[in-house]
């Protein structure tokens, strides 16, 4: 979306996947989480910054 900052969508994408995982927890109903992603020439810079954030936040528990 135009306008969006990239630290703003890893913040909330964090704190959705927080409760994801308090919701697992409490029900034991488990919720997959699938990222759709457009890049383009003015936002292939944070294709790293994504792949970073996600081998050493999501796969590291």
């Amino acid at each position: 979306m135009k306008g969006v900052r990239f630290e703003e969508v890893l913040s909330n994408l964090k704190k959705f996947i927080q409760l994801r995982d308090e919701h697992f927890a409490s029900t034991g109903e488990y919720c997959k989480v699938t990222l759709q992603l457009t890049f383009m020439q003015n936002n292939m810079h944070e294709l790293e910054k994504l792949s970073d954030w996600l081998q050493n936040t999501m796969w590291t528990e």
